[in-house]
């Protein structure tokens, strides 16, 4: 029966599969979208197929606590042997250890939170991708064009050797090479950040991985929750930077001279001169102003576990606690807690909490007073604070209108006049 159960528990907390990895030959090639949606598909599947385990484990389990019960019940009626009826009992708490044991409620959570992060993942990356592609393809062609600029110039320098008539002409051109080098690289770190099938594929991986920890830990902690907010957070800083160098380069290039020499019309200086023109013109239609905002979209998918969430109390407060009175306050019915004051401890309000209940009870001769209590669950998960505002009898009965005090006839609803009570009839006295 004890192996039953270990069978039953290693079934239900079995981590998910990650999806196939990709070859180095796909690698080398690059990822296409279409590799990223079929990936995030297959660890949906995983997800999906791990939750209906953990379901039918919890039906399993559930229903094995209630045989075992019956079965006990009906062999005593009949007074069956003592070896069937303490088996049956077995089943029984075996299947209500194995439940308990296993958490259902909680792999539950774990492995829906991964499938809302690979949701996110799915709609933003979609949208990165569409908005992504063009501004890619348009840097593409511009790395591009600028390679045949920076090429064409280093040509005129190895021509124009170490004559010294050229040394103009050569020291401007290294200097600009140089300063589109920077934009050319700037441009590949763009790129390699814009890889939207790549960071895709990245944050599936992650979020399987992080489901997988969860899991696998006894204490599952938010911290320890895969957010995929870190996925794009280069691109916002490479769009900066290639702006920034694309700037510098046109500053640096700017309307250079045409350097003559004694030669009239000499072929390797007009040669400079177109060159050095048509870089300007590659710079010139570069975009400097990159819209990646649906790229960064995605830093709000984000796995959260219901474990990780703070402890909910409702009311949340605040709660007004009037002297000899009590309050109940509703707790999640899944775990132990103790109430932890903030700040002063009352000596006159007593703390009763029962599975999912909190109650407050002030004494009669409790005093005004606010203090603050939170609520710790047995891994140390906390409540916000909750106020507590202790109102004395005397202040309860200060705060009450004569009409209240006496009794007098109802106060109208909100927003209709108050009647006016009408004068009293004259008296005539008598004798006149």
């Amino acid at each position: 029966m004890v192996a039953a159960s270990a069978l039953l528990l290693s079934a239900c907390t079995a981590t998910v599969q990650p999806p196939p990895a990709f070859s180095g030959t796909q690698r080398e090639n690059g990822l296409t979208y279409a590799q990223a949606i079929d990936h995030l598909n297959t660890a949906r599947d995983g997800l999906q197929n791990a939750m209906s385990r953990v379901e039918n484990f919890d039906n399993l389990t559930k229903a094995g606590a209630g045989i075992g019960a019956a079965g006990a019940a009906i062999g005593a009626v009949f007074q069956s042997s003592a070896n069937l009826i303490l088996g049956f009992l077995s089943v029984g708490a075996s299947s209500y250890a194995a439940n308990q044991l296993a958490a259902p409620h909680t792999l539950s959570a774990i492995y829906s939170a991964g499938l809302s992060n690979l949701q996110c993942i799915d709609l933003a990356g979609s949208a990165a991708y569409r908005t992504m592609t063009p501004i890619a393809d348009e840097l593409v062609s511009h790395r591009r064009d600028l390679t045949t600029a920076i090429s064409n110039l280093r040509l005129d320098v190895m021509e124009a050797g170490v004559q010294g008539k050229y040394k103009a002409d050569v020291d401007l051109a290294i200097t600009n090479v140089a300063s589109a080098e920077q934009v050319r690289t700037e441009i590949d770190s763009f790129l390699n950040a814009a890889n939207i099938p790549e960071k895709m594929v990245m944050g599936i991986d992650n979020t399987v991985n992080a489901v997988n920890q969860e899991v696998l830990s006894k204490s599952p902690s938010i911290d320890a929750v895969y957010q995929a907010s870190s996925i794009f957070s280069s691109i916002n800083a490479s769009s900066i930077r290639l702006s920034a160098q694309v700037n510098s380069a046109r500053t640096q290039t700017g309307e250079t001279p045409l350097f003559r020499t004694e030669a009239a019309n000499d072929p390797l200086e007009e040669s400079f001169a177109t060159h050095e023109k048509e870089l300007r013109k590659v710079l010139a239609v570069i975009p400097t102003t990159l819209d990646t905002t649906p790229a960064t979209a995605i830093g709000q998918c984000k796995a959260q576990f219901a474990a990780d969430a703070p402890i909910s109390i409702q009311p949340s407060g605040p709660i007004n606690l009037r002297a000899g009175t009590s309050v109940a306050l509703s707790l999640p019915g899944d775990s132990l807690y103790r109430p932890v004051w903030i700040g002063d401890i009352p000596q006159d309000i007593d703390v009763n909490i029962d599975p999912d209940i909190l109650k407050l009870s002030a004494h009669p001769d409790a005093k005004d007073h606010t203090y603050n209590l939170k609520v710790i669950d047995r891994t140390n998960k906390s409540s916000p604070l909750i106020q507590i505002n202790v109102h004395s009898k005397a202040a309860a009965s200060a705060t009450q209108s004569p009409r209240q005090q006496m009794g007098a006839t109802r106060v109208p609803p909100a927003g209709q006049p108050v009647p006016i009570p009408a004068p009293p009839p004259n008296r005539h006295m008598g004798g006149g």
